[in-house]
């Protein structure tokens, strides 16, 4: 190499490419603006969520400072690919938080999406203005906007919640360091004289110092560990629930759906009764229903559709409310039925109760199905309605959180009678194929 040359192109060390992301950050949402005032605005959203938080939420919880030992399964590979999937489409719903939010949050032309991920019944953009954090939740007829006029934190891997919905997920900041936040469940319990204690945990992602969890709905005392490289900080919040932050809800993409029916009726009737549980469906108006289905012991639950959305509602049970299954998350898309693909595999169930691994969608225009088992031969009836089939019988089971292991396993065939468009009917075989 002579004297002119520039140097070997070499790969800036994680820890600096996270330090220089947080100036480009800091430069980017420069000069501040003065902020507006949000007195009445709160005083507005206070009435909308039934609840004020007056102070930062996590008002009386224990933090322990920081302490030694990072993210102990950290890969900085499998980080910046998780990284570069939540900040691929993070502009997507941009246009609607603006539109929506109008001037109550400050200059919406400085408005920045720093992420994007799937969460029940929507989606939900983390947003950066003039600083301080918003999170957009955008469903297919509505959009919540979720801030709290509280400090975002930035040091030593502190955590500060800024939106707690009623559709459950919570969201927050942390320093731009960290790489990680995890939700931990402690319950404590004494199980035929032996003391026992069991967790159950919710771990995410952290972009530039924001990040986005799903609410645990199990027992026990609550905490979230903010992970960086060297360090970790946990917060204690005890057994007491964050309250709900309050929301600026607006319905820019009205949808009713027709309920004329007996079942469409009682589908109505669960909506409303979920309204006032922890666990509300998001476009209530916009659901259609699908099928009745009888779980034994766990009662009647309802199945219905929202787009390509499936959703279950029950009012029986130990959580009775109305969960929205989506059909994407940060790693697949489920890709909607079509004629070279008129049966797509899914999953049925809410994070309590695993009803169905063996169920799917099919095209609108498909009036009966039967899977069979290539290997075996076996034919597994079904039962359809509203383009959502599932197969009998069946066999739901307690499960302690998230969604089911497996889906149906192949190899499959389907036998489908569809319509045709000259108002008869075909028959024919397909084979069920997966992502």
């Amino acid at each position: 190499m002579s004297d002119f040359d520039l140097p070997p192109k070499r790969t800036l060390p994680f820890e600096v490419r996270m330090s220089m992301r947080g100036k480009l950050n800091d430069g980017m949402n420069s000069p501040r603006r003065p902020r507006v005032s949000f007195g009445a605005l709160f005083a507005t959203m206070t009435l909308v969520a039934g609840t004020a938080v007056g102070g930062p939420l996590l008002f009386g919880a224990a933090d322990e400072g920081p302490l030694p030992g990072g993210e102990p399964n950290f890969n900085e590979k499998d980080h910046e690919r998780i990284v570069a999937s939540m900040v691929k489409h993070k502009d997507a719903d941009l246009d609607r938080c603006r539109q929506a939010g109008g001037d109550r949050f400050g200059d919406r032309s400085r408005w920045r999406a720093v992420f994007r991920t799937s969460q029940n019944g929507g989606d939900v953009t983390a947003i950066r203005t003039d600083g301080r954090p918003l999170f957009c939740h955008t469903t297919r007829t509505q959009v919540h906007l979720l801030h709290s006029d509280v400090p975002d934190a930035t040091n030593d891997h502190a955590v500060q919640l800024h939106a707690v919905s009623r559709f459950g997920f919570l969201a927050g900041s942390t320093s731009r360091d960290s790489v990680t936040v995890t939700v931990t469940a402690e319950e404590y319990l004494v199980r035929d004289g032996v003391p026992k204690t069991s967790y159950h945990r919710e771990g995410t992602t952290v972009v530039d110092g924001l990040f986005v969890l799903p609410t645990l709905t199990s027992p026990g005392a609550l905490s979230l560990t903010s992970n960086g490289m060297r360090r970790h900080r946990v917060t204690k919040l005890g057994h007491r629930r964050p309250a709900l932050t309050p929301v600026l809800t607006v319905t820019d993409r009205p949808i009713r759906a027709n309920r004329d029916s007996a079942l469409g009726q009682e589908l109505s009737a669960c909506v409303a009764a979920a309204a006032n549980t922890g666990r509300p469906a998001p476009d209530p108006e916009s659901w259609e229903p699908a099928l009745a289905l009888d779980l034994g012991k766990h009662g009647r639950t309802l199945v219905a559709r929202s787009g390509e959305q499936i959703g279950v509602c029950r009012t029986a049970g130990a959580a009775p409310g109305f969960w929205s299954i989506p059909p994407r998350d940060l790693d697949e898309q489920r890709p909607a039925p079509s004629a070279d693909r008129p049966v797509v595999p899914g999953y049925l169930g809410t994070p309590e109760l695993e009803i169905s691994t063996r169920a799917g969608r099919v095209l609108p225009e498909v009036t009966k199905l039967t899977l069979i088992d290539k290997r075996s031969g076996e034919r597994l009836p079904t039962v359809l309605g509203n383009g959502i089939f599932v197969v009998q019988p069946l066999d739901p089971r307690t499960v302690t959180g998230g969604r089911g292991s497996s889906t149906l396993s192949g190899p499959l065939q389907a036998e489908i009678t569809e319509r045709t468009p000259k108002g008869g009917e075909s028959t024919r075989t397909v084979v069920v194929t997966y992502l």
